[in-house]
């Protein structure tokens, strides 16, 4: 039991490391993206102003630390 409970434990703390965000390498890039991003998305942060975001972050070069 203590096996199944710890395999669990383990398997939570990767999901939620998962979900936690990723710290951008060129913070210059993202300040001015995520700029932009705030004047293009009335809603800022929505689920689609921060995939707008990573995808324009990662298209203009940009990486994220652990990639």
């Amino acid at each position: 039991m203590a096996d199944n409970l710890q395999d669990a434990l383990m398997a939570r703390q990767e999901a939620a490391k998962a979900l936690m965000p990723k710290k951008p390498v060129n913070t210059r890039l993202y300040s001015k993206l995520e700029y932009k991003a705030k004047k293009k998305f009335p809603d800022y942060p929505s689920r689609a102003s921060l995939t707008w975001l990573e995808m324009e972050y990662k298209k203009r070069g940009g990486t994220y630390e652990g990639e």
